[in-house]
C-alpha cells in the first residue's frame, strides 16, 4: 500500500512537471489559447479555402468531410461572435481571395447569453496572443503542438485524476458517478433551463459586433450567409414567443446576403444528443443538406 502510493506521488510530480512543460516552459502558439483552435486554422491554410464557416458548437460538431471541399470549418466551440470576428480577421489575411463567410445566425447568439463571451477584454487579450503574435510563427510548427497536446490531455486524465481520486475520496469529497446519475436534474428541467438560459434578453452588443463583421466581410468583397442550425422538435416549447420575435427581428436587420434556415427540417428526436446538438445519425441526415452549401 505504502510503495502504491509513493509510486502515485512520483507519478505526479512526472506528471506535473511534463505538463507545466507543454504548457509554460516550451513555447507554444497552439496551447496560448485552445490546442484544437490553431490545428484547425492550420489546415485552413494549407487548403484555401474560398469559404469559411463560422459559429458555436452547432456549426463545430460538423466534421470537414461532411461540408462541401470549398467550405471549411473555423469553428471550435463556444465561439463568441468578437471571437468570429477575429477568425474572420485571421481568414482574410492568408486568403484575401475569400468569396463567402457562412456564419451561424441561430437564436442564441443573439441573447444576453453570449454577452459574456463579447467583452472587450476577451477580445483583446485573443487580437494580441492568439491573433496578432500568432500569426507570424505559428505555421512554423507542425509536429510539436499535437505532441504538446496528446501530453496534456494524457496527464490530465489519466495521472492528476487518477492521483486526486484517492484524496478526495478519503475525504469525502469524491461522488461516485451512480450517485451522480441518481442526483441528477431531469431531463426536461435541463432543456426548460437550458433553452430559458438562450433565449433571454436582446444583446445589442452582440448586434452591433455581427454588423461590423458583416462590413469587415463585404469591405473585402466576400458575401456573408446566415446560417440558422437545426434544433430538437422540443426546443421551442420552452422559449418565450416574445423574444423569439425580437430575435428574429434583429436577424434580419441584419441585411445578410442570404440565410440558409435548417433550424427545423428535423422531427425526428433520434437526431439530437440534446435540445439542439445533432446527433451522428442527425449529422448524417444533415450532411446532404450541407452539400449544397456555396453552390451558384
Amino acid at each position: 500500500m505504502k510503495k502504491t502510493y509513493i509510486l502515485k506521488i512520483m507519478l505526479f510530480v512526472v506528471g506535473f512537471a511534463l505538463l507545466l512543460y507543454v504548457t509554460v516552459f516550451r513555447h507554444n502558439p497552439y496551447l496560448q489559447f485552445r490546442s484544437g483552435y490553431y490545428i484547425r486554422l492550420e489546415g485552413y491554410v494549407e487548403t484555401r479555402s474560398p469559404a469559411i464557416l463560422l459559429g458555436d458548437s452547432h456549426a463545430a460538431i460538423i466534421p470537414q468531410e461532411y461540408l462541401p471541399p470549398d467550405v471549411y470549418n473555423l469553428s471550435y466551440g463556444s465561439d463568441g461572435i468578437q471571437e468570429m470576428f477575429v477568425k474572420v480577421q485571421f481568414a482574410f489575411h492568408h486568403n484575401p481571395g475569400l468569396k463567402t463567410v457562412f456564419l451561424s445566425v441561430d437564436d442564441q447568439m443573439f441573447s444576453l447569453y453570449r454577452e459574456g463571451i463579447n467583452n472587450q477584454e476577451i477580445i483583446d487579450e485573443i487580437r494580441q496572443s492568439k491573433f496578432e503574435i500568432t500569426k507570424n510563427r505559428l505555421f512554423n510548427m507542425r509536429k510539436w503542438p499535437v505532441f504538446n497536446r496528446n501530453v496534456y490531455v494524457f496527464i490530465r486524465r489519466n495521472i492528476i485524476q487518477w492521483f486526486a481520486h484517492d484524496i478526495f475520496e478519503k475525504k469525502g469529497l469524491y461522488v461516485s458517478k451512480d450517485k451522480e446519475i441518481e442526483s441528477a436534474v431531469p431531463i426536461q428541467l435541463k432543456a426548460k433551463q437550458r433553452v430559458e438560459d438562450q433565449i433571454r434578453g436582446i444583446s445589442q452588443k452582440s448586434i452591433e459586433t455581427y454588423r461590423l463583421l458583416i462590413q469587415f466581410c463585404s469591405q473585402r468583397g466576400a458575401k456573408v450567409v446566415g446560417v440558422q442550425f437545426p434544433v430538437s422538435p422540443d426546443f421551442y416549447q420552452y422559449a418565450d414567443i416574445m423574444q423569439l420575435e425580437r430575435i428574429e427581428d434583429a436577424r434580419k436587420s441584419l441585411l445578410l446576403s442570404e440565410i440558409l434556415n435548417y433550424r427545423d427540417i428535423f422531427q425526428e428526436k433520434s437526431y439530437f444528443i440534446d435540445i439542439d446538438h445533432l446527433s451522428d445519425e442527425g449529422l448524417k441526415a444533415f450532411q446532404g443538406s450541407l452539400r449544397t452549401i456555396n453552390k451558384e
